[in-house]
């Protein structure tokens, strides 16, 4: 019975140090494959040994010399865990039709389009996923721009994306297969980049910070970089992404998706109707139709 008042305290103790313990190796394997089976299809294998991804825009010469708003195509280059260069390990198309990328130019937050991501290292382009961002009726806060990403080998959904309203930043949610959150993006509004866009010291990139949804810790950035093409009047834009704490192989195919979606969301759009935060004010970020327009 003498012991009885000297084990009390010792089990909030017990409790705190087991919860501490089952807290750090939850951190330590975020995203982890071991809560996944190995991935099976050959792209999330690719996806699964890649430590840096470059996604690059091919230059359009027709929007260049045109006001005509040709379909998006990008290209992706890696870095892998053996340290090795890869190049067109992917290809991305936009298959949006014609209207619909006009409408992009005067309502982007409402236009539709679609993009087919393609795995390319072995030769021959096989078509590994889709994003679908369709046509919605968004007005501030409501109806907030979504894309979903779906795995074309299974037909199931990978996940989706979504830009929160936000006054100032940009901001980005993505969703996994089942709907839960579980990757935060946010890129300031103050930055050089996006002020006076040029390709030479701080001004020439645009950074994203990827948080974890359940930790808050960040796990990966998305750095946007400005080249001499955008001086010239085109509008090719190179993403970096840097994914080497992100173990989890959909949630890495999810950033590939990403960073096309803030492409797609304030960099495409040509000319001056382009309504995104390097011509507009950082106010109307969060709504396309605020922004000023030319008559």
């Amino acid at each position: 019975m003498a012991d009885e008042p000297a084990d009390e305290p010792l089990l909030p103790k017990a409790k705190a140090k087991a919860k501490a313990k089952a807290k750090a190796r939850a951190s330590a394997s975020y995203g982890s494959a071991a809560v996944l089976a190995p991935p099976e299809q050959a792209y999330m294998k690719c996806l699964d040994n890649l430590t840096t991804m470059k996604i690059a825009e091919n230059t359009s010469t027709l929007e260049m010399l045109t006001p005509m708003e040709a379909g998006n195509k990008y290209h992706l280059d890696g870095r892998n865990k053996q340290g090795e260069e890869k190049i067109r390990l992917f290809e991305m198309v936009e298959h949006t039709q014609c209207c619909s990328r006009m409408m992009k130019a005067s309502c982007n937050d409402c236009a539709p389009w679609d993009v087919a991501i393609y795995y390319a290292e072995q030769g021959s382009p096989t078509k590994a996923m889709t994003m679908e961002r369709p046509c919605t009726c968004t007005c501030c806060c409501f109806n907030r721009p979504t894309v979903e990403i779906t795995d074309v080998s299974t037909t199931t959904k990978l996940g989706s994306i979504t830009d929160p309203c936000n006054l100032c930043d940009m901001t980005f949610t993505v969703y996994d297969k089942t709907d839960e959150p579980v990757l935060y993006a946010k890129g300031g509004c103050c930055q050089p980049g996006l002020m006076c866009p040029m390709p030479c010291g701080p001004c020439a990139k645009v950074s994203f910070s990827v948080d974890d949804a359940k930790t808050g810790q960040e796990i990966a950035t998305i750095t946007k970089e400005i080249h001499c093409t955008a001086m010239m009047g085109g509008d090719a834009d190179n993403y970096e992404v840097d994914i080497e704490k992100v173990s989890n192989y959909e949630h890495r195919a999810l950033l590939m998706a990403l960073s096309l979606f803030i492409d797609f969301r304030y960099f495409t759009a040509k000319g001056d109707n382009k309504c995104s935060l390097d011509s507009c004010c950082c106010c109307c970020s969060y709504c396309s139709s605020c922004c000023p327009q030319d008559e």
